[in-house]
């Protein structure tokens, strides 16, 4: 079994009940479902809230920033004030309006491409050498305002489909801690269709799919 260097996970959104089940609170509610594994409830230190979940013989950090999206950065680097985490040992959790609703894509390192949450990170502690997983949201439909659709409290058949997927990225974190990054990526990313010398559809693990690296995300402020 191949352990996971993460040490610290961090969940993006926004705090307060006005935006609790908002497509822009992807990253909170994963950390959420993820508390299940907690030996502690949540606890706040200012700028962010806390706890601790168990994996094996290990505790992770679990953290939800208190700043608000477009300063997520300032949490961390206080975080990282305490605890002198290396990047490579951050997993970051957030939404990405660029893959479509309930795709998943986990990656070792990138720039923010244009997600707000993710270029306050990276400013504050001046690296994008840390996992992420990108949760897709989607597109607004038919003209709706780009805030608006990230923002909007979720009800009904698609609140239900929500939960369906931050349960799936929940596995994809647990996944990640229990068999290491290239396994989880290998498992949880999109398979895409190549063709081989015969001309037959092949499989393989979309893990360096064109233009990833340097992020997706959702441009828009939060």
């Amino acid at each position: 079994m191949v352990s996971s260097p993460v040490s610290v996970i961090v969940g993006l959104g926004n705090p307060g009940v006005r935006y609790e089940m908002t497509r822009h609170n992807v990253g909170f509610l994963v950390l959420d479902a993820l508390q299940q594994d907690a030996r502690r409830k949540w606890e706040s230190f200012g700028d962010w809230d806390e706890t601790w979940m168990v994996h094996g013989e290990r505790e992770i950090r679990l953290v939800r920033p208190r700043t608000f999206m477009n300063r997520s950065g300032l949490a961390v680097e206080r975080v990282f004030e305490l605890q002198p985490y290396q990047p490579e040992e951050m997993l970051v959790v957030y939404d990405d309006i660029d893959l479509p609703c309930g795709r998943l894509r986990l990656r070792r390192n990138g720039g923010p491409g244009g997600h707000r949450g993710m270029e306050s990170i990276v400013e504050h502690i001046e690296s994008t050498s840390f996992p992420r997983l990108r949760i897709g949201v989607g597109q607004p439909p038919g003209g709706q305002p780009l805030e608006e659709f990230v923002l909007e409290t979720l009800t009904g058949d698609v609140r239900d489909e929500f939960e369906s997927i931050v349960k799936s990225a929940a596995e994809a974190v647990r996944l990640l801690l229990k068999r290491g990054i290239g396994a989880a990526m290998n498992e949880v990313n999109p398979v895409r269709e190549t063709k081989n010398e015969q001309g037959r559809s092949e499989s393989s693990g979309d893990e360096t799919s064109p233009g990833d690296e340097n992020g997706g995300g959702s441009r828009h402020d939060g």
